[in-house]
């Protein structure tokens, strides 16, 4: 018979093959040491990888399912943004300044604006990636209680034709009371080229410039009236870096309303408004800036002018301007 390891012929008598050492026994197959083999019993099915490729698809798809069901369920899961109202347009402050501006309905959970840009078209989250914006230095102005009430940008800076049509968005990130989230709000605008809308009292608030108790027949007699019209600057304080000023703005029945305008170095301005209350008695101003912190001031009705206390050599007078405006702070310190 032939060993069924090597094939070599053997004697049926051997046990053993003397070619290759493997143990014979006659139709039971070979057994090498231990392990016994027989090829009837043992040989296996080839792979299908048909099937193989298809487990593999099926794997890949159920695991694309469920990363993008866990992504949109993260997504769906934001904190929702605070709704937000605003009244847009164009007009006029300072007698000649032509702005765009944005009135905030309601700020009063509002607590900081960390910027605003404006784009020229309407933009919004999706297009704002591939847009520059044309105006970046707003300036806003505050109401008496604190709150945020306009943000504007000066037009002139633009040169827009008179006769033309033009939509503009502005992009608005605010942060708000309580929430350490920034949020950002895009609001579309239409203006022309010019206009002789005069938007004082909308980006300026005058809910206390006028006291209920005063009759206007004697209040037109009163050769005190120029101190209540319009607001008054104080001499513009430097010191190296640091910029300060404030605008008074006199009502007549003893309060008053004053903003303080600051800067240090490249920082944007910051606005405090507060209200007060002031004295005059015999063409003597005294008016309180808290903290135990007064200043005295002479009032000329003559010349119509206020003037800084105690300085008899050469007259510093508060400055007037009909607006309170951050446009008039920058203008008295030249930048």
């Amino acid at each position: 018979m032939k060993c069924k390891n090597c094939g070599a012929n053997i004697e049926n008598s051997r046990g053993v093959c003397p070619v290759c050492g493997a143990v014979v026994v006659e139709d039971e197959g070979v057994s090498l040491g231990n392990i016994k083999y027989d090829s009837a019993k043992y040989d296996y099915a080839p792979v299908n990888k048909k099937k193989r490729f298809i487990i593999a698809s099926i794997a890949i798809i159920l695991i694309f399912a469920i990363a993008s069901f866990a992504f949109f369920y993260v997504q769906n899961l934001k904190i929702p943004q605070p709704e937000m109202s605003f009244t847009t347009g164009q007009g006029i402050i300072n007698d000649d300044e032509h702005i765009i501006y944005a009135f905030i309905d309601d700020s009063s959970h509002l607590e900081y604006i960390h910027g605003v840009n404006l784009y020229e078209g309407k933009i919004d989250e999706n297009t704002i990636k591939i847009s520059k914006p044309v105006l970046s230095d707003y300036q806003y102005t505050k109401s008496v209680d604190e709150g945020f009430r306009a943000i504007f940008f000066d037009l002139d800076e633009l040169n827009l034709e008179e006769q033309g049509n033009y939509t503009y968005t502005f992009q608005m990130t605010f942060s708000f009371v309580g929430d350490e989230n920034w949020y950002t709000y895009y609001e579309t605008v239409n203006i022309t080229g010019s206009t002789n809308l005069d938007v004082t009292k909308v980006i300026f608030d005058y809910s206390m410039l006028d006291s209920p108790n005063v009759n206007s027949t004697t209040a037109s007699s009163d050769p005190l009236d120029f101190v209540y019209d319009g607001y008054w600057y104080t001499r513009p304080e430097q010191s190296q870096d640091k910029f300060t000023i404030y605008s008074l703005k006199f009502n007549k029945d003893g309060s008053c309303v004053i903003t303080k305008y600051s800067k240090s170095g490249e920082m944007n301005w910051e606005v405090e408004t507060e209200e007060s209350t002031y004295t005059l008695e015999e063409e003597k101003l005294s008016v309180d800036f808290g903290n135990n912190h007064k200043e005295s001031y002479v009032v000329d009705t003559k010349n119509k002018t206020i003037a800084v206390s105690g300085t008899s050599d050469k007259k510093v007078l508060l400055m007037q301007r009909k607006n309170n405006t951050l446009k008039n702070a920058e203008d008295f310190f030249g930048v």
